[in-house]
This record gives structure tokens, C-alpha cells and sequence, in this order.
């Protein structure tokens, strides 16, 4: 019925630090637990699919984690169900701050931004120190 990724269209993906399955795989293993345990806790969902672990790979084709189903994890995902769509906004933006700031630690970022770091030096001592924003092409108005 590929429900999970039906789920994983609808959401964003976990958080950077987040590793293993995705919101749509967790769902269905969440509900699978319950339909099976008639238990809807979540601190009991771990340990099961600990026990079923092999089981479970078998019939859905992921690799399951040991940490993939914890209730921190189940949590995050019922509370991004539930969330309205300006707070799933927000965890996106909050998501995508994340990995960009993941990106600002690599060398070839450094080296990329100190160019344009380097570019903009220039152009603010300009500005200061020889008026360069109240020069304009000849002919044509100040612009700010």
C-alpha cells in the first residue's frame, strides 16, 4: 500500500541528527505494533520491535536500527502529525538552518566564503572610504 511513503510526501524528513528510518517507516512500524499489541505506549515499542527485529526486516526490506524505534523518536513523529502546517514550516526551516550550518564547517565552504568575504571588503572600504555610493553612471538618478 506503500503507506510510508505516502507519509514521507506529506513530512519532512527527521532531523540532521536523525539516522536510520524515515517518519512514513517509523509510522508504519508504530502502527503495526499497535494493531498486533492492542497498546498504543510508547516506551513499549522499542523493546518489541527489538524481539521482532529480524522478523520485521524480512517483511518490510529496511534495515532496522536498535535506536530506530525509541520513544523520543515516536514522539517527534506524533507531535509532527499533529503539528499545524506553520509549525511544520518551522521545523523545516529549523532543519534546513541545521544542515547549513553542517555545510559552514567544511573546508570548501571556508574557501568559497572567504572569497566572497574578500569581494565584500573591497566593496565596503569603497563605500566608506572613497563615497562610492553616491558615484553613479552619468545620466542616470542616484538609486538609494
Amino acid at each position: 500500500m506503500e503507506i510510508a511513503s505516502i507519509i514521507d510526501q506529506e513530512l519532512a524528513p527527521p532531523h540532521g541528527n536523525r539516522k536510520g528510518l524515515s517518519y512514513g517507516q517509523l509510522a508504519v512500524l508504530f502502527l503495526t505494533y499497535v494493531v498486533s499489541q492492542s497498546d498504543h505506549r510508547l516506551c513499549a515499542v522499542e523493546p518489541w520491535v527489538e524481539k521482532h527485529r529480524q522478523t520485521l526486516e524480512i517483511a518490510t526490506g529496511w534495515n532496522i536500527g536498535a535506536k530506530d524505534a525509541t520513544d523520543d523518536r515516536l514522539a517527534d513523529l506524533l507531535s509532527i502529525i499533529g503539528a499545524s502546517e506553520e509549525e511544520r514550516r518551522d521545523r523545516i526551516a529549523l532543519s534546513l538552518t541545521f544542515k547549513r550550518r553542517k555545510q559552514q564547517q567544511t573546508k570548501n565552504w571556508s574557501k568559497r566564503y572567504s572569497r566572497r568575504a574578500g569581494v565584500e571588503g573591497t566593496i565596503s572600504q569603497g563605500v566608506r572610504a572613497l563615497g562610492l555610493r553616491n558615484s553613479r553612471y552619468v545620466g542616470l538618478d542616484k538609486v538609494h
